[in-house]
């Protein structure tokens, strides 16, 4: 799954968001630091820092300590760690969040019973 994306981000730590294939907008790396206040870390680390905030682990069969995925149903976004490199996708609407779920289960494997019972209305933000 590639989301193929540059991130543009500027000195006062404004970035610009790409589009991937299916139109969603997605952030990288520095940018993605950015949106959570946080910087780097292991994949561990992420998961400790989005858990708490409203975000659920997508399991898949290479979850490890330099790879994870967490979704968060009520911002309809998506976050990805693999090897340091930092990758968000946020969706404009429910259709756009379904098509990107669609592409992880089609990649990784549809995602545990659990997943499906996240409450869509969290109010955690990202």
């Amino acid at each position: 799954m590639t989301n193929e994306v540059i991130s543009d981000c500027k000195t006062d730590g404004s970035c610009n968001a790409a589009l991937n294939d299916r139109g969603n907008s997605v952030l990288s790396n520095e940018a993605v630091d950015a949106v959570f206040g946080f910087i780097r870390g292991c994949a561990d680390a992420y998961a400790r820092r989005l858990l708490p905030r409203g975000w659920q682990a997508y399991k898949t069969l290479h979850d490890n300590s330099q790879f994870g995925i967490w979704v968060h149903v009520g911002e309809l976004a998506i976050m990805t760690y693999d090897n340091v490199d930092r990758t968000l996708v946020q969706c404009a609407d429910e259709d756009a969040f379904q098509a990107e779920l669609q592409t992880l289960a089609e990649f990784f494997g549809y995602a545990p019973l659990d997943f499906s019972e996240i409450n869509p209305l969290a109010s955690a933000t990202v």
